[in-house]
């Protein structure tokens, strides 16, 4: 055969060893990219490209190094190759080695520029190794890390091809990269916020436990006293009484009623604490029939006729039936004080749906009040009456905690003499499901 014929099959068996190669390159490429898409564990991911970097570049090492938050000191999180097992894991300062000239210039590194380091800048490995390659992992709004190959397999020196090829890999990569930082910065937070969460429940469990030792101490520290108080003051009434003039009499009438005053207001404190303890045992709840109990015992309690009450049927909701008892005993109870002095008092409980809600509803024509003091209704002890109708001023907290409890919220609208509407909703996990 002559021998331009020879070079030219040669020529031809060249041609088709590359084209060869070129297309496991690609199908190496291709592989990478659509494993990594749907790999979002960070060190997996590392790993995965790397083994993949070390098939495509034929190195005999190949590490992959992250940078800190902070940017002052990168992470091999990934090797795959001779010697990688004992790089893996190190962590170096950023002004030091090939990952730090990279960081400074980003642009990829190889061989050549090794000349560039002082001796003392190099870390031990990259003093000992012959040949070297890196190529920046640079995302969308910082600088990731890089890809390393260490000493290609054969003995020869990386060239301008093995840096386009890595390249071109590592621009393949960086959005799973990006993606798995994301989502494992991501998996921190929600960590951090879990601990958080325990720590503020544990600080919540303390006071509450605070509260309790509390509550215990004015149940009984303090009713003995005003027992004490009373008491005497009851005694000193029968024993004094003709001793005592109009005046005297009142000033002991005065202490008694205040002593007595305080002793329910301790007993509504209490009554505020324990909605605020006991544990909720949720269940459906027949609102109705909840409501026309509460309106049968005002009835019987106060005795008044000229009240016409409506209540909505069939109204149900998710919650505790104790506690929502206590909401409606409160509201109802309000609503029939606050129309004692309306000549044709109405009072009705239904529902309405808002932004696809269900919020139900106490309405009243009664006394209503001024709603540039709304803020103040749900305060403990704050009152927006005076001493024509009785109360503490702690129903309607009590009612709001109840209802906050049960992942909803309370609010009123109201005129002064023209009646007043509160409203109130509730989470239901039937409906959130």
């Amino acid at each position: 055969m002559p021998q331009n014929e020879i070079t030219a099959q040669r020529r031809i068996e060249e041609l088709e060893q590359r084209l060869r190669e070129r297309e496991a390159e690609l199908s190496i490429l291709k592989e990478t990219s659509d494993a990594a898409a749907h790999q979002l564990n960070l060190d997996k991911l590392l790993q995965l490209i790397a083994e993949r970097a070390h098939k495509l570049l034929q190195a005999e090492t190949i590490l992959i190094n992250v940078l800190n938050r902070e940017c002052t000191h990168y992470t091999y999180r990934a090797g795959f190759g001779a010697h990688a097992a004992e790089i893996v894991g190190e962590t170096l300062p950023l002004e030091f080695g090939v990952c730090g000239w990279v960081w400074r210039h980003k642009k990829p590194w190889w061989r050549g520029v090794l000349d560039e380091l002082e001796q003392h800048e190099r870390n031990r490995w990259e003093k000992e190794a012959g040949t070297m390659i890196l190529v920046p992992l640079i995302g969308k709004e910082h600088f990731l890390g890089g890809i390393a190959g260490i000493n290609k397999i054969g003995g020869e020196d990386f060239n301008k091809q093995d840096l386009d090829l890595l390249a071109l890999f590592a621009t393949q990569v960086t959005a799973a990269v990006e993606n798995a930082f994301l989502y494992e910065q991501l998996q921190e937070l929600n960590a951090s916020l879990e601990s958080r969460v325990s720590m503020r429940t544990a600080e919540l469990e303390a006071t509450n436990q605070e509260l309790e030792s509390f509550c215990y101490s004015v149940s009984h520290d303090l009713r003995a006293p005003l027992r004490a108080i009373d008491g005497f003051s009851e005694a000193l009434m029968e024993d004094c009484r003709d001793s005592l003039d109009e005046s005297g009499k009142g000033y002991i009438q005065r202490v008694r009623a205040a002593s007595q005053r305080m002793g329910e207001l301790i007993d509504d404190l209490l009554k505020l604490s324990r909605v605020s303890r006991s544990p909720l045992s949720q269940r459906q709840v027949d609102l109705s029939a909840l409501a026309e109990s509460v309106v049968q015992h005002i009835r019987e309690t106060d005795g008044r006729e000229n009240v016409d009450i409506s209540i909505a049927p069939d109204l149900t909701t998710w919650g505790d039936r104790n506690l929502l008892n206590i909401v409606l005993d409160n509201l109802l109870g309000n609503a029939w004080k606050y129309t004692k002095m309306s000549q044709h008092a109405r009072i009705e409980f239904g529902s309405m749906k808002q932004n696809g809600q269900t919020v139900f509803y106490v309405r009243d024509n009664g006394a209503g009040f001024d709603m540039t003091y709304a803020d103040k209704l749900f305060t403990p002890f704050q009152r927006l009456h005076g001493q024509d109708f009785e109360g503490s001023g702690i129903g309607l907290a009590t009612v709001q905690r109840i209802v906050h409890r049960h992942g909803g919220r309370v609010w009123a609208d109201s005129k002064v003499g023209q009646g007043s509407a509160f409203y109130f909703s509730l989470w239901n996990p039937e409906k959130a499901a």
